[in-house]
């Protein structure tokens, strides 16, 4: 179990009894969340830090991958481990003793599970689900969105500038455009060919757009989302 002031409580009798044991690997957030790979290895999450313990919990170190907000960590086999972040995630092939780190498309990730069969799936806040190309378990781990999604932008209302989070399931030609309340098209924000993933968009309102309710519309293919936004200036 964690908590403040670097303290962890750990049980080796199914919660009969419990011990503390100090943190030895320096200062850190608050502890939110301890993962057990096995009876011995376990990783604790303290917001952009993450702490080791290969002895049962009886030591503690650091680990030097700071700056992500790590939320979950699971064990794929005996030596290979993965961790979550917010925007990236970890992995390890050696049991902890180094690491390679992971690019996804966008951020926002939250948690994770392998199915199974043996894929992996991530998820973000909002309406983004991510499943692997392969079964988990390999040196390469690629990812892309299960789902066509537009997602609200943020901050909303804005001024003058805003991001709106998208996903598209296959390469194809993406439209994303902005209109008026009563239909009239005002602007396009983006019109590109895109590979299939998730991405953020920044937008910022012309100085001739005035305050108000604006709608903009992804078209991908056949497929049409819609979502409101309100500009206030």
């Amino acid at each position: 179990i964690g908590g403040k002031k670097n303290l962890l409580l750990y049980t080796r009798d199914a919660g009969v009894t419990w011990d503390t044991t100090e943190n030895n690997g320096g200062e850190t957030s608050t502890i939110n969340s301890v993962f057990m790979l096995d009876s011995n290895n376990a990783i604790a999450v303290a917001g952009k830090y993450l702490l080791l313990t290969q002895d049962g919990g009886k030591n503690w170190s650091k680990l030097d991958k700071e700056g992500n907000n790590w939320k979950k960590a699971i064990m794929l086999s005996e030596t290979e481990w993965l961790v979550l972040g917010r925007s990236s995630a970890l992995k390890t092939m050696d049991s902890g003793t180094t690491w390679t780190e992971i690019e996804l498309p966008g951020n926002g990730y939250s948690t994770m599970i392998v199915d199974k069969t043996g894929f992996l799936w991530v998820a973000a806040f909002g309406t983004t689900i991510l499943k692997s190309q392969n079964t988990v378990g390999i040196e390469k781990l690629d990812v892309t969105p299960n789902i066509f999604a537009l997602e609200q932008n943020y901050p909303n209302p804005f001024n003058p500038s805003t991001t709106i989070r998208y996903s598209i399931t296959e390469n194809a030609h993406v439209k994303m455009t902005l209109f008026d309340v009563i239909g009239r098209e005002v602007d396009v924000l983006i019109n590109k060919y895109q590979t299939a993933g998730s991405y953020n968009l920044s937008y910022t309102a012309a100085s001739n757009l005035s305050s108000g309710i604006y709608f903009y519309t992804l078209t991908v293919g056949n497929k049409t989302i819609t979502k409101k936004l309100m500009l206030l200036k």
